[in-house]
């Protein structure tokens, strides 16, 4: 049996839910393109597309600024491919340093987040690093990414991640080893880092969320193609999930509201409804796939895609808040402008 996110979640059988998520989820064309070395490729940055790190996919170039930094590569040069559960205290205070110098050479870059880092790091350093996707993040930290808006945030929150997987990897060692022991006929070999990757964000997205829906890439002569699945064979029952379902509860019965000079978090229908019908000033909306500011009367900004991200889902991938200026809730919120609404700050 396997602990995560500090004993909150137990895993009785690790071994068959890794090997149900390589059946169902991203798997070939991302764990097989491993490359232990300083120099972020564009090969790289397709492979984490795969596993959709949504880098280029909103109208900007991040791939460009990540291939072009001098600062990447220099940082990353000073970091080694060693295991995460295996460094000592002493060690890891020095290697978490350049971690986090490394991470900000990242969240420099505008747009390129906590995910985007980590679905990237991974495949330079597959030892060390976790892929660190948002649902990771929000499992072991209790934190929704798309809240996070700046360049220490998103390190500072990476960090905290990191350690609370190196400590569930140093606390679950003996068993993560018999594990990857039990799983040596996968075609393509995990490492430590890897599989305690996979039982958080399966955790979170198949257990807490319950999103049962799975995509895979079949490799064929000159390309991948998606396929999708459901997962069924490994759903964690309650008994596993009592520390994680009763803060999840939590979290749904007393939703946070949040409140900037000039904006407003829209947390009801009622509130959306009066809001809209008043048509003055702009929304911003903060979403897994990227945080965007509209005009009040955007097509993308209805009732019922509120209704699925703040009212059904609690807020766990979209917050709306509402704006009276537009420069002061670009500056707060450092949101991009939507392009089907706004063409230029008006």
């Amino acid at each position: 049996m396997i602990s995560l996110s500090s004993g909150r979640v137990l895993f009785p059988c690790p071994e068959e839910r890794i090997r149900e998520y390589c059946e169902l989820e991203v798997y070939h064309g991302y764990d097989d393109l491993h490359s232990v070395d300083n120099r972020i490729t564009k090969r790289d940055i397709e492979a984490s597309k795969r596993i959709f790190s949504m880098i280029d996919q909103h109208g900007h170039s991040e791939s460009v600024a990540i291939l072009n930094s001098p600062e990447i590569p220099a940082r990353l040069s000073k970091i080694p491919d060693v295991e995460l559960g295996e460094i000592s205290d002493l060690d890891w205070g020095e290697i978490r340093a350049r971690i986090i110098s490394l991470f900000d050479a990242f969240h420099e870059i505008k747009y390129v987040g906590i995910a985007k880092t980590a679905k990237i790091l991974h495949l330079k350093r597959p030892h060390l690093f976790p892929i660190l996707d948002s649902y990771v993040v929000e499992l072991l930290t209790e934190e929704n990414p798309s809240n996070v808006s700046n360049q220490h945030s998103f390190t500072d929150t990476g960090m905290r991640t990191l350690d609370i997987a190196r400590k569930d990897i140093i606390q679950n060692i003996t068993e993560f080893r018999k594990v990857q022991r039990s799983l040596f006929d996968l075609p393509i070999s995990l490492t430590m880092v890897r599989m305690y990757d996979i039982l958080c964000w399966t955790t979170w997205k198949w257990d807490v969320l319950g999103k049962r829906q799975t995509t895979r890439w079949i490799p064929m002569d000159s390309d991948y193609v998606k396929q999708i699945g459901f997962v069924s064979k490994t759903l964690l029952s309650k008994e596993y999930l009592k520390g994680i379902k009763a803060s999840q509860t939590n979290v749904q019965r007393s939703p946070v509201t949040m409140t900037h000079r000039g904006c407003t978090e829209l947390d009801t229908l009622e509130q959306f409804d009066l809001t809209i019908s008043r048509g003055e000033g702009f929304i911003v909306l903060l979403d897994t796939t990227g945080n965007k500011i509209h005009k009040v009367s955007c097509k993308w900004i209805n009732r019922e895609s509120f209704n699925e991200k703040v009212i059904i889902n609690r807020k766990k991938n979209g917050r709306y808040f509402w704006c009276r200026d537009y420069k002061d809730a670009t500056l707060k919120f450092r949101v991009r402008a939507c392009k089907s609404c706004i063409q230029a700050s008006p």
